[in-house]
């Protein structure tokens, strides 16, 4: 019986197994009805190839952007490097024509090279690849529209020697302003490296947001230099922190890539891990969530230990929120000058981004304090 139930169940994993692969065939099929030999992920808005064609990259192949900025010439540099070193090898190898003509250059042709990278910032680009003249064109509005067009630029090209599809016509912008992904180095520290690589694979799929949860209850990571004892008693350890440099470091890397970085420490919940420099302001730290024992659930904290909340009633609780809030606005590169109120409306509402959470939140409780104590502080 056992032997038959064995079979049985490896019949229907097989053919659970086929039904997932005919899917996913489907759903490539219907969302690319023209079987081109090589694509661009993920699939462009439009993208015109009616004769495709295939040319060698001259070794003296140069991209020209003649721009001052310095993520751009980084993303220049990068996809530069990576025609002539990455060598890769599609699974089915594109059977094309070869032009007699090698690719020698690409052209960037920017609009607004002062663009800053913030939500709903244009982010389209319009490529052409032309097998006559060994010329490739890549405009865009923006920048982080042209580091966009320069990946697929670069996943338009296999082989080693390199070659490239041409004779195309791309012209794409994302459907979703906000793509982004999560990573939570709170619960599980990451180093700065793996963090990078991490940036780099959203890069490749076009991705534009880095949502970083520093903190919560288990750790606080992050070194600040007005508040040091928080990584040095909430940290996992000495070598488990992130200085300011890494934190400049890994910014600097995601703009490069078109990725912004949007940090979020974790208040006034999940706050335990404030509680080891500071015991005063953080409630219920490390408290049983069953105070009673076991079979009093209707006292029960909660539905699973306690994970600290910052104490709105002692006043240090404001002191050490202005110094955490008002010093990461400038060092992690995530505050107004990207969701400036005046400008932009921020992705998440009017009273999330660095400049109204001090305002809103910080100055005010300060300044009730102060009032409180018979003093007086000008809003700033």
């Amino acid at each position: 019986m056992a032997a038959i139930l064995r079979s049985i169940s490896s019949n229907t994993m097989a053919a659970m197994l086929k039904l997932f692969i005919l899917l996913v065939l489907q759903l490539t099929i219907s969302c690319n009805t023209e079987p081109f030999p090589i694509n661009v992920w993920p699939i462009p808005t439009s993208i015109s190839w009616p004769s495709p064609k295939a040319a060698t990259i001259s070794p003296a192949f140069q991209i020209s952007a003649p721009y001052a900025h310095k993520h751009l010439r980084t993303a220049v540099k990068r996809h530069a490097s990576l025609l002539f070193s990455e060598g890769y090898k599609p699974i089915v190898p594109p059977s094309l024509p070869i032009s007699s003509t090698p690719l020698l250059s690409l052209t960037l042709h920017i609009t607004d090279i002062l663009a800053l990278l913030h939500h709903g910032v244009d982010e389209s680009y319009s490529l052409t690849i032309s097998s006559s003249n060994g010329v490739a064109n890549l405009s865009s509005t923006t920048v982080w529209g042209a580091i966009h067009g320069l990946e697929s630029f670069s996943q338009l090209s296999w082989g080693s020697p390199p070659l490239i599809a041409t004779d195309l016509y791309i012209n794409d912008r994302p459907l979703f302003p906000h793509r982004g992904l999560m990573l939570d180095t709170s619960r599980n520290f990451y180093p700065v490296e793996d963090i990078m690589r991490t940036i780099a694979t959203m890069g490749a799929n076009k991705l534009n947001v880095f949502h970083w949860h520093i903190t919560d209850s288990h750790s606080f990571p992050l070194v600040l230099p007005s508040e040091p004892n928080l990584a040095a008693a909430g940290s996992y350890g000495a070598d488990m922190q992130y200085s300011p440099e890494d934190v400049k470091k890994i910014v600097d890397y995601a703009m490069s890539y078109g990725v912004r970085v949007v940090p979020e420490f974790d208040t006034p919940g999940h706050s335990l891990s404030w509680a080891g420099a500071y015991p005063e302001i953080v409630t219920c730290a490390n408290q049983f969530w069953l105070p009673n024992g076991p079979f009093d659930r209707a006292h029960r904290l909660g539905s699973g230990p306690g994970t600290g909340q910052l104490n709105p009633l002692h006043p240090r609780t404001y002191e050490v929120l202005h110094n955490v809030f008002s010093e990461n606005g400038g060092f992690v590169g995530n505050y107004s000058a990207y969701d400036a109120i005046s400008e932009h409306t921020s992705w998440c509402g009017p009273f999330k981004t660095w400049e109204r959470i001090y305002d809103y939140d910080i100055v005010e409780g300060l300044r009730e304090r102060k009032e409180k104590k018979g003093g007086t502080e000008k809003r700033q």
